[in-house]
């Protein structure tokens, strides 16, 4: 996480004001290891996509574990994803990837990867006042975050 620390601190520097941000990881999520480029390329995302129509954007990051899965979100407050949510669901499970990469991008797309590495799955949604996307993995949760009843 110290990697995302530093990414976020860039970018305030970068937007000032403009951007703010909030980071909330349960601290049983600690010992897990979590690749360096998942969270970038969405908060990036939201960068991106949030400054087109928006003077200003705030990103929240937040971890937890959810039974046997260490969940991870990307929320911000901007105006969302530009097509339905049916739509950037199916970007992911299609076979036409030169045509999701127009519309997600390789950042998204490598987050995508990244998920079903580690036996899990990424989802997409418009909230209102923006877009969130959660990364779900279960095979990199150690035994000992996990509750005994929940085990895998």
């Amino acid at each position: 996480m110290e990697y995302i620390e530093d990414y976020l601190v860039i970018q305030k520097t970068r937007f000032g004001d403009r951007f703010q941000y909030s980071v909330e990881i349960d601290e049983k999520c600690r010992p897990v290891v979590i690749p360096k480029l998942l969270l970038q390329p969405l908060i990036e995302n939201s960068l991106k996509y949030g400054f087109r129509k928006k003077a200003s954007i705030s990103v929240w990051i937040r971890g937890w574990i959810s039974g046997n899965y260490l969940v991870l979100e990307v929320k911000d407050d901007g105006t969302g994803f530009d097509i339905s949510e049916e739509r950037a669901k199916q970007a992911f499970t299609t076979s036409g990837l030169r045509d999701d990469l127009k519309h997600f991008g390789l950042g998204m797309y490598i987050s995508e990867l990244y998920c079903k590495k580690h036996d899990g799955f990424l989802t997409v949604e418009n909230q209102s006042g923006g877009a969130c996307v959660r990364a779900y993995f279960r095979s990199i949760v150690p035994e000992s975050v996990v509750p005994e009843t929940e085990a895998f």
